[in-house]
């Protein structure tokens, strides 16, 4: 896993610093073969400009590189613990690669899935237990409340009063 990420950027590292060393050498290249003042002069703003543009390049696809590596499975996580913070522990997220080949991302996209089910099952044990907690106190309430009204009722005789009070 890490291996894959430290190979991408010895790739990009690579691939941007022998385009600058190419630039750099033809640079050197044309100095050496004509030591000419005026050409140096204009080899010099020239050469700056093709390493400023290539700069420039690099720098954009790494900005697009980023946003779509990093940015949307960022955005695609905070969606789904914003809806598993507002109770819907039905959320899952799409993994970002296949079974072949996965990334820290996918990492965390597992373990949210894992807690959103987990959440799911306390959360349908939670209601159960609410359910026959709330079932087993009415039975002994509504015996209690028919007592209750029996006792109120005022041609009720002393004895059995006395015997649906107990």
């Amino acid at each position: 896993l890490r291996i894959l990420t430290i190979i991408r950027y010895l790739m990009f590292f690579a691939s941007s610093s022998f385009i600058v060393t190419c630039c750099i050498l033809l640079f050197l290249h044309s100095v050496s073969v004509k030591p000419d003042e005026n050409l140096l002069r204009t080899q010099v703003p020239y050469t700056f400009f093709n390493v400023m543009f290539l700069s420039l390049l690099f720098t954009l696809a790494n900005m697009l590189y980023r946003k779509i590596a990093v940015e949307r499975p960022v955005k695609r996580i905070l969606e789904a613990t914003d809806k598993i913070m507002a109770g819907d522990f039905s959320v899952r997220i799409k993994p970002l690669h296949g079974n072949d080949s996965v990334n820290e991302f996918d990492a965390v996209i597992e373990g949210i899935n894992k807690m959103a089910e987990e959440l799911s099952g306390v959360e349908t044990l939670r209601t159960d237990f609410i359910a026959n907690v709330s079932h087993e106190l009415k039975t002994p309430l509504s015996v209690i409340q028919n007592y209750g009204m029996l006792l109120q009722s005022p041609n009720l005789s002393e004895e059995k009063r006395i015997e649906y009070a107990k």
